[in-house]
């Protein structure tokens, strides 16, 4: 039960953040024997891929020792070897197992098996980690290294073989496989598929060439050419606070208890005309967390296919909040946002404003993959993770993972060198005078117009001290963590069409004030306060997933009907609200 306070902050919170919520989420298995494993993330990030298929009763046994059929059967997945041929072993047919018939076929047929001396294959023995990492060797065609220094600072490096200590120190030395917590790396055990899963994991993770990302670039260039589309996911937030005095520290663990119990789902289709001036979408929206669940549905109809833009907003009031809703309002079903040619005496023509506009979009495209070229060449950001299997109606189809990921110092040297690269670009700078005189030609306002025209014909001017002034701000911020542990990390899956299905990803962001505080304040060339009022360091953590689908199908979007009888608009509702505080306050006073 919620009392009537606390709706009344549920009100105010929903009204504040609903129209800024997207398509976000964080989908893998349930599984309770993945929750909690130390290869979690490994296992649920494969077992969505469609790597790891489990078992016939729903188990995926990461635990268990991996046979030398189901070894092969990642394998083959991982490095999508489809073609066969003619195993050739003793104890392995398609009359006695059709799956292991077919699985080591392919091995088979792609070179990187061969069997025991006795003609014989062992499918269902529990392969052993010298023959992972001999099969491992193998694939990627790496250099021996009997003599790998890693290799001899295990306390059971005399204990391997001499057959497999070549491919087990190439493997150790190209971090693929690791030792045990005992440092002994175990040659001869046998091993988990847990332990399976996250080496292969390390050796379809590479980083790509400029050349080589190509295709992620195609893919988010390829997206501004979507119709239609739907898409669905989940986002998630953890919150966490050090160094607050104790009566702050109770506050904040009280809000963090409920935000960090929250999953806002979301479910969206738009479409949109060929030269993108109309677009109507619906957003479904749900948010859970303890104590409340909040169900709303966004409709957005925009034109701006005349002189004017014509923007209308519906947000369904959810039935939690319904009751909260001042008295006038009570029954209302909709909110509504309605802004028909609001901004046109500051915009001009709207419609001539989103050509202009998409004549300078390929010039910079070209620019920013330039440079994310540049940035990848330099710091790796962006790898390979390797395939993902999708079934269709038509079959079996492969996608490709490519991930970008920064840390802390990653991401502040790379905006640095992009930044001072980009102010000496004649090119980029080109661009960006275009832009600011493209829209100094739709501006309305004399002032305004007057500003953006001169800031243009200033632009190559300001360089140096621009340079100078960012290059210091970097300097000091240097010694201020704003990227927590856990990095940025954003995987896209691009289909064989060109297109991405899916996002996935997280961000975890630090917020220390005091060291963020003086180092404002120092960039500003002020003195910063002793102590912030506010000092603590603060983490937030970010995990979303978003599946894209039904890509230029056949997608209605209808609007609902709306009635003065069904529907109120913000200012309605802003009216209300200030009547029922200035009413409650006149309340408290007496």
């Amino acid at each position: 039960m919620i009392n009537n306070q606390k709706g009344k902050k549920l009100l105010s919170v929903f009204l504040s953040v609903v129209l800024a919520l997207s398509s976000f989420g964080i989908v893998f298995a349930e599984s309770s024997e993945i929750r909690g494993h130390w290869a979690e993330k490994q296992l649920g990030d494969w077992i969505d891929r469609g790597l790891m298929t489990g078992y016939l009763d729903g188990s995926y046994k990461p635990n268990n020792n991996i046979t030398r059929s189901e070894f092969v059967a990642l394998v083959n997945r991982i490095y999508q070897f489809d073609e066969k041929t003619e195993p050739g072993f003793t104890d392995v047919s398609a009359e006695a197992n059709q799956w292991v018939y077919d699985e080591v076929s392919k091995a088979k047929k792609a070179g990187y098996i061969n069997g025991f001396v006795d003609g014989s294959f062992k499918p269902n023995d529990s392969i052993t980690r010298q023959e992972v990492a001999a099969i491992i060797s193998r694939i990627e065609k790496l250099e021996p290294n009997p003599d790998s220094e890693i290799l001899k600072n295990y306390v059971d490096a005399n204990d391997i073989p001499e057959w497999s200590k070549a491919d087990i120190g190439a493997v150790v030395v190209k971090g693929y496989m690791r030792g045990t917590p005992e440092n002994q790396f175990k040659a001869l055990a046998q091993i988990a598929r847990a332990e399976v899963v996250t080496a292969l994991d390390r050796v379809a993770t590479k980083d790509l060439t400029a050349a080589d990302a190509k295709p992620l670039f195609d893919a988010i260039r390829k997206q501004q050419e979507i119709k239609t589309m739907e898409s669905k996911g989940s986002l998630y937030l953890a919150l966490k606070a050090d160094g607050l005095s104790e009566e702050e520290q109770a506050v904040f663990d009280e809000i963090a208890d409920v935000v960090n119990s929250t999953k806002i789902d979301a479910a969206s289709k738009a479409v949109m005309n060929d030269d993108g001036t109309k677009v109507t979408a619906e957003t479904s929206l749900s948010a859970k967390a303890k104590g409340f669940d909040v169900n709303t549905t966004i409709w957005v109809d925009m034109d701006m296919s005349g002189d004017t833009q014509k923007l209308t907003e519906v947000v369904k009031v959810p039935e939690i909040l319904a009751g909260f809703m001042p008295e006038e309002l009570q029954g209302k079903e909709y909110l509504v946002i309605d802004d028909q040619g609001a901004n046109q005496s500051n915009a001009g023509n709207p419609k001539e404003l989103m050509e202009a506009s998409k004549k300078l979009q390929d010039s910079m495209m070209k620019i920013i993959e330039k440079y994310m070229d540049e940035a990848n060449t330099d710091f790796g950001i962006v790898k390979d993770r390797g395939i993902k299997v999708i079934n269709t109606s038509e079959g079996k189809d492969y996608a490709r993972i490519y991930q970008i990921r920064l840390d802390d110092a990653t991401l502040k040297a790379v905006i640095k060198n992009s930044v001072n690269d980009l102010a000496q670009d004649k090119d980029f700078i080109k661009l960006v005078k275009e832009y600011m005189l493209m829209m100094a030609e739709f501006e309305t306002n004399p002032e305004v117009k007057a500003e953006l025209e001169k800031a243009a014909a200033e632009l190559e001017n300001n360089t140096d001290a621009f340079i100078a002034s960012f290059n210091k701000a970097m300097d000091i911020l240097d010694d201020v963590t704003l990227i927590g542990q856990r990095g940025i990390a954003i995987d896209y899956t691009v289909n064989s069409q060109g297109y991405i299905i899916n996002e996935k990803g997280n961000a975890d962001f630090v917020v220390d004030t005091t060291k963020l505080g003086k180092a404002i304040a120092e960039i500003a060339g002020e003195t910063a306060a002793e102590e912030p009022t506010t000092a603590g360091v603060y983490s937030i953590g970010i995990d979303f997933d978003t599946d894209i689908f039904n890509i230029n199908g056949d997608i209605k979007v209808e609007m609902p009907t709306i009635t003065k009888e069904n529907s109120m608009t913000v200012e309605e509702l802003a009216a209300a609200l200030a009547a029922q505080a200035e009413a409650n306050q006149d309340d408290t006073i007496e």
